[in-house]
């Protein structure tokens, strides 16, 4: 069983370790606070010398820590909502060109889109149309970035851009 996370799930489980991380080191701080003042009552220096007053460095550290880890988990989620809103504009434009094509030149790119991946000779056997044609559409597609061509020997392969 494989599970898939997005940036955003990660993002969350970062934070919620980053919280239950933080009550740990709150947790452990006070109880050694407590086990500082107790053991403060028995050391014969004065207070501005004794090692049990205040807090021990490594809190302070950790809490940086945690901080960064939080952040970091708030930047995936906030980086994960600015890609969907860009996956979802590239789509809106997609579908806007992909509207404006002509009957043909959208009977084309529905067979190619119905393929994911088709030869450029299959699509002119398909269509009925000239070589000429098609690779003047195929030339408009690629322009607007729509479909890829590659070369594959003495043909074209033509994809769909995702």
């Amino acid at each position: 069983m494989k599970i898939e996370l997005g940036m955003e799930q990660v993002g969350i489980v970062v934070i919620i370790f980053s919280l239950a991380f933080f009550l740990l080191i709150f947790d452990f701080n006070s109880k050694i606070e407590n086990l500082n003042s107790v053991l403060h009552e028995t050391c014969n220096l004065p207070q501005a010398v004794c090692p049990f007053i205040g807090t021990p460095h490594q809190t302070y550290i950790a809490f940086s820590i945690d901080l960064l880890l939080a952040l970091f988990g708030t930047f995936l989620i906030i980086r994960s909502r600015k890609t969907e809103k860009l996956n979802t504009t590239e789509i809106e434009k997609r579908e806007e060109v992909i509207k404006a094509l002509s009957p043909d030149e959208q009977k084309i790119y529905e067979v190619i889109k119905g393929s994911g991946a088709i030869f450029q000779s299959e699509i002119v056997e398909k269509s009925a149309m000239s070589k000429v044609k098609i690779t003047r559409m195929l030339d408009k597609f690629e322009s607007k970035g729509l479909v890829e061509r590659k070369r594959r020997g003495m043909t074209n392969i033509v994809i769909v851009k995702k």
